[in-house]
Order: structure tokens, then C-alpha cells, then sequence
């Protein structure tokens, strides 16, 4: 059975969803200091959300490529996030081209190498 909303009971969540990309794209800076593997893996899901139809369709394949490769992320470790960003690449190549995918994986390792 499939139920359809009358016109009025619709919501246009976009401007919503829009707003809270645009809050991740651009974060407030926080108060106390954030440790760097949790900023670079922040970074990593950002960028993934971003050219991959946005936070709401992609935050869940990120959620899903996270617990794959058996992270926390409110503790990542630099392994980890590396084992994430060939997740995430794999789930890249269904849909962009070889040189879009490695660009992207290259660019995310270059944070990652960069931690201290």
C-alpha cells in the first residue's frame, strides 16, 4: 500500500539540508581544542558528502564504510582512516571515473599523511 501526503502536508526539507551542508562545509570553530584524527576524519566525510549527492544521501554510505572498516570516529586512527578512505574510493568508482576516484583518494591520503 503506498500512501501519498496531500500537498499540504509536504515539506521542502532541502532548504534544511542545504544549510546544515553549507554548517559542515564551513564549520563554526569549536571552543576546545579537536583532536587532529577526528578533524581529518571530519574532513574526509565532509568531502566524501560533498560530491557525492550531499549529506543526507551519502552521510549514510559513510556511515556504513566507517563501521566496515571498524572505526570510531570519535577515535579514528590514522590507519583506520586510511582503510576508510579505500572504502569510500570503492564506493567512488561505481559512479565516477578512474582519475575523479583517485584524485579524491590521493587528496583525503594527503591529510592523513599529513597528521602528525
Amino acid at each position: 500500500m503506498h500512501i501519498e501526503s496531500s500537498p499540504a502536508q509536504r515539506h521542502d526539507h532541502r532548504p534544511f539540508i542545504n544549510r546544515g551542508f553549507q554548517r559542515l562545509a564551513q564549520p563554526t570553530p569549536p571552543s576546545r581544542a579537536v583532536d587532529p584524527l577526528v578533524a581529518v576524519s571530519d574532513k574526509i566525510m565532509t568531502d566524501f558528502c560533498a560530491d557525492f549527492g550531499g549529506l543526507e544521501t551519502a552521510m549514510n554510505v559513510v556511515r556504513q564504510q566507517f563501521e566496515k572498516a571498524g572505526i570510531d570516529v570519535r577515535a579514528p586512527t590514522k590507519d583506520g582512516l586510511l582503510k576508510v578512505i579505500d572504502l569510500l574510493a570503492d564506493v567512488e568508482r561505481r559512479t565516477k571515473t578512474p582519475a575523479v576516484v583517485s584524485a579524491s583518494r590521493l587528496k583525503r591520503i594527503s591529510w592523513v599523511k599529513a597528521l602528525p
